[in-house]
């Protein structure tokens, strides 16, 4: 981390470039960037930094989305009656993030944007949607619009007087546990965080609790019922299905934002014929599109219309998509792109990769113009977010180096790299590298290696404490190369037992929400096996390739889920567990792999095995309405079953004649008590008390292990790389 006093001791490094390129803008660092701003005219703001100057915040007027990110940072020697003088309630959407840092005199950012309501995370700061950090005079978020945060987490720490952070269901507005980061803030136990009488409850964990985002305002959107995931107004009215955080009314024209897209004032499901979706979230016509970046210098970074039938594929953006490329003649010249004919290559420049941010820049590319450095420490969903963004890369022309990347547990996300050229070599001569990545455990997939050629340098592996050397021998095999081009370290797979043993698997008995396995024990030694963990998931079809490690990473919730047995009989040849819980008529892969000592030779697992549960009675009919305009008749209507279960071939409709008690019926002032259609009244079920196991107080402390100690070296050095990122993006260099 580079503190302030390095930068004053080091004034030169600020001078040597005066702008930051953001995305397709330049950010200026002077104090003059005010000069010749507009507000637009149709609320529709692109990214902006304000920083240093409070005159900068007249950039947010009239904005009611921003198209990017907001950062606010550098703003010191300002007292708190000065933001006062601020207020921006236009403001409903930012698309990107907001990053707050070091904004000194800011109590609050209730009175700032007292509407915002969404945050959509569409590009990330460092993998986080909301960033407040070194906000010394900030006691409370204040955000008391927000309602939904689409992707990315929430970072907030060091904020010494910030409370109201643990009082927010940040699980509610969409903000994944194992993405909430909150740190070095004042003590809960010194906060007052006193929620208004009128605020709902909700469970976080084990503690149920009011939730509010200030002591005045409550946290909306807690009482929405309604279906589908529909956000609400304020009094709990469902707002129309298109809605994105909150509404003024029932009708897709009265959304704060939109689902899919917005077009001409309202929420739809698609842009219509003849418009282009631009920056996943409205829609423009082809005219509209072309204006949007109009480079003359540069055409080929002019906006680009992508012609279809397909709503989902007509879009507008400066960049082809994946198996695009720009139309090079005609009318349409560098303004339009069209799909490939076979093989759609797209070259990059060589990039570090550090975040899922970074790994964004690279979406589509096919080619690696220069070294390919990997560093990814954490983050939520890596894997597939690393895929998703990576997975098209067949070809880099310098290395490949893949270092400290604790977050991998494959290279699985590099499925197209054929070809690592290994031009402009340094000392090392390594043109693939792969160290200090404690939690790998795979490298490629066998069918991949046989494709992947390295034309110069050579290999370098070490401290890859659960990859095991049979594993890299058999990869390095693929490759052809000498002993002297193998540099395989023995800190390799020094943490976990490298001999497999595969053992057989069968699902003996299929049920509409159980099977039963059975499983052949682990005979090597038995006294190393501790357990066996059976893994499960649901799959799209019996038919796809599935392995165990897709869709993986090691810090993020697991996509397989799990159940343990222990292992007990050690005389019985083999091993049966119910796996219950189960989906009816649902296709499901699962394996079972035996969990050891560390100081276990052995490792054994079966290989996966696909089953489909039975069907079984659908649940009920949704959204039931009968209405009718004749006597003599009734016009019913419904939804199919939310879990048909199998497949619905018919419906029974039941019904019966409703008894009058006519001489109620003949007490009744029916203009104080109107008739109400019978409805049928159902007990509520008893929740079942939680078991608290009571923990015995007084013992000493268990002094730390290795990898506690090692754990706590990785969680700093994640901690050092975000206030370097934050840095660099805040500071100009």
């Amino acid at each position: 981390m580079r503190s302030k006093s390095e930068l004053m001791f080091f004034p030169f490094i600020l001078v040597m470039i005066v702008s930051v390129t953001v995305g397709s803008k330049q950010l200026q660092c002077g104090e003059d960037e005010m000069a010749n701003f507009q507000n637009p005219p149709d609320g529709v703001c692109s990214s902006m930094h304000i920083r240093r100057n409070m005159s900068q915040f007249r950039k947010l007027e009239n904005c009611t989305v921003i198209e990017g990110f907001l950062r606010i940072s550098l703003i010191e020697k300002i007292s708190s009656e000065e933001y006062d003088k601020w207020s921006f309630p236009e403001l409903r959407e930012i698309t990107d993030y907001l990053t707050l840092f070091r904004v000194y005199g800011l109590k609050s950012l209730k009175k700032l944007f007292p509407n915002l309501a969404v945050i959509g995370g569409r590009q990330l700061f460092n993998n986080y949607a909301l960033v407040a950090f070194e906000m010394t005079d900030l006691e409370d978020l204040g955000l008391v619009s927000l309602r939904t945060i689409s992707r990315g987490g929430v970072r907030i720490a060091k904020s010494k007087k910030l409370c109201y952070v643990d009082t927010v269901d940040w699980g509610l507005l969409g903000v994944d546990p194992l993405a909430q980061d909150f740190r070095d803030n004042k003590e809960e136990s010194q906060c007052a965080n006193y929620c208004p009488k009128e605020c709902l409850t909700t469970k976080v964990g084990n503690v149920e609790a009011k939730r509010c985002w200030t002591s005045e305002h409550c946290q909306l959107g807690l009482n929405c019922h309604c279906k589908m995931n529909q956000t609400c107004m304020e009094n709990g009215t469902c707002c129309h299905e298109y809605c994105l955080g909150g509404c003024s009314g029932p009708g897709p024209e009265d959304c704060f934002s939109c689902k899919e897209v917005t077009y001409l004032g309202r929420c739809l499901e698609e842009c219509p014929p003849e418009t282009y979706k631009y920056a996943d979230r409205r829609c423009l016509t082809a005219k509209e599109c072309f204006a949007m970046v109009n480079n003359t210098e540069d055409p080929t970074k002019n906006s680009k219309i992508v012609r279809s039938e397909k709503a989902e594929l007509r879009i507008c953006d400066t960049q082809c998509p994946q198996h695009y490329t720009v139309q090079e003649e005609g009318e349409l010249k560098n303004l339009e792109c069209v799909k490939c004919k076979g093989f759609c290559p797209k070259v990059c420049n060589g990039s570090e990769v550090n975040s899922i941010e970074d790994a964004q820049k690279l979406s589509g590319c096919s080619k690696i113009t220069g070294n390919l450095y990997i560093q990814i420490m954490g983050g939520s969903n890596v894997a597939n977010e690393m895929e998703e963004n990576l997975g098209n890369i067949k070809e880099v022309t310098g290395s490949v180096i893949v270092r400290r990347s604790y977050a991998l547990l494959t290279l699985y996300f590099l499925r197209s790299l054929e070809i690592i050229g290994g031009e402009n070599l340094n000392t090392e001569k390594s043109s693939f590298t792969v160290m200090d990545n404690s939690n790998l455990q795979d490298l490629f997939p066998e069918e991949q290696m046989k494709k992947i050629k390295i034309k110069n340098g050579t290999v370098s592996f070490h401290s890859n404490r659960k990859l095991c050397e049979h594993k890299i021998r058999r990869f390095v095999r693929y490759l052809n190369m000498t002993e002297s081009d193998q540099d395989i370290g023995g800190t390799n797979g020094n943490l976990i037992p490298c001999i497999e043993r595969e053992l057989s698997l069968n699902v003996t008995h299929i049920f509409h929400n159980a099977a039963v396995l059975k499983w052949e024990k682990d005979t090597a030694d038995g006294r190393h096996v501790l357990a066996y963990i059976i893994n499960y998931k649901e799959i799209k079809s019996k038919d796809d390739e599935i392995n165990i490690y897709e869709g993986r990473d090691a810090c993020s919730a697991d996509v397989w889920m799990t159940n343990e047995v222990l292992h007990i009989n050690e005389t019985a040849a083999s091993e049966s567990y119910v796996l219950n819980d189960l989906k009816a008529y649902t296709d499901y892969a699962v394996y079972v792999q035996a969990y050891t000592l560390s100081t276990a030779t052995y490792s054994a697992m079966t290989t996966i095995k696909t089953f489909k549960t039975n069907p079984y009675y659908p649940s009920e009919p949704l959204d039931l309405e009968v209405n009718s305009d004749d006597p003599h008749e009734l016009y019913v209507k419904w939804k199919p079953p939310k879990y048909p279960n199998g497949i619905v071939t018919h419906y029974k409709v039941l019904y019966q004649k409703q008894e009058l008690d006519i001489k109620s019926f003949e007490q009744r002032n029916y203009c104080i008590q109107p008739i109400s259609a019978p409805s049928e009244t159902t007990k509520s079920k008893e929740e079942e008390a939680e078991k608290v196991q009571n923990i015995t107080s007084g013992c000493c402390a268990c002094p730390k292990s290795k990898e506690e100690k090692e754990a706590e070296a990785r969680k700093r050095e994640i901690e050092i790389y975000f206030e370097n990122y934050l840095h660099d993006q805040v500071y100009c260099q």
